[in-house]
């Protein structure tokens, strides 16, 4: 597996929000780092139509560290999801994936609670 897009967030403060496309072979993976523990909340919005359940799009959040999953939703087409989670001092990547071979948009907000 590829990946189309990988973006360095940086220090991650308040708020980021981005939005792009996936598909199958090519997730889109976000990078950024906490100094302190901090408590956030992750949305995902799937922008496929239709019920095929391949278009269903996945946000994981891995250490980056042991590239482990802390935890991950899954979003059916045309709906929205989030995680809420707190995390300890460190590096973590958001990827956003889908299982299909079709490119779908998502947009993609954090924010810290």
């Amino acid at each position: 597996m590829g990946t189309r897009s990988r973006k360095e967030i940086g220090q991650f403060d308040r708020v980021f929000t981005t939005s792009g496309s996936v598909n199958r072979q090519f997730p889109d993976v976000f990078r950024f780092s906490l100094n302190n523990r901090r408590r956030l909340r992750i949305y995902l919005g799937n922008q496929f139509g239709g019920s095929n359940p391949n278009r269903r799009m996945v946000l994981d959040l891995l250490d980056d560290r042991t590239l482990r999953r802390v935890t991950n939703v899954t979003v059916n087409p045309a709906r929205i999801d989030a995680i809420t989670r707190t995390l300890n001092p460190g590096t973590y990547r958001i990827r956003v994936s889908t299982g299909s071979n079709n490119r779908g948009r998502y947009f993609l907000d954090m924010v810290r609670l």
